[in-house]
């Protein structure tokens, strides 16, 4: 019997050796998890938080442009009117397109909600003649209309410089 003990003392030390190492191994593994899933949520928050400043950082150029867009359109509604006026004052209601031409404008184009403060007898299809009042009132209306979608895309561009 004294020749098995030595190979059961060295079975039992074999196992007793690979089941620590084991055992090192797993708790190792355990915290290279652990770490790495901590460096995980850090890196997530870190990417949250800079997602969130370009966010509000959009916002803030956002609520500007718009401010800025509304402030254009308030000045152009007020020159719209002051033109009007001055194209009353300045024209005499002179016959300047015939019932003709007016069919074939109001045709072209499908009548547009401010085209109704020109003239409204000049925008019924049937209407005999257009005035050089209403010529004047379509091209300032279309002046304003013109301006206002040039100013849109000038913000909507303005809009991408500040946020790529």
């Amino acid at each position: 019997m004294p020749v098995l003990a030595p190979g059961i003392l060295y079975a039992i030390v074999f196992l007793l050796c690979t089941n620590g190492v084991t055992g090192i191994m797993w708790y190792v593994t355990k915290k290279d998890g652990e770490a790495y899933k901590a460096q995980v949520a850090v890196e997530r928050a870190e990417a949250e938080a800079a997602h969130a400043r370009k966010l509000v950082a959009a916002a803030a150029v956002n609520n500007s442009l718009t401010a800025e867009l509304s402030r254009k359109d308030q000045e152009m509604a007020a020159a719209l009117e002051e033109k009007s006026h001055e194209i009353k004052r300045l024209t005499v209601g002179r016959r300047c397109f015939d019932a003709r031409v007016v069919r074939v404008l109001n045709a072209s184009v499908p009548a547009q909600p401010g085209l109704s403060e020109a003239s409204p007898s000049a925008l019924r299809e049937d209407a005999a003649f257009a005035t050089d009042t209403d010529v004047g009132g379509w091209i300032a209306v279309a002046q304003r209309q013109y301006e206002q979608c040039r100013a849109r895309i000038d913000a909507i561009a303005t809009f991408y410089e500040a946020n790529p």
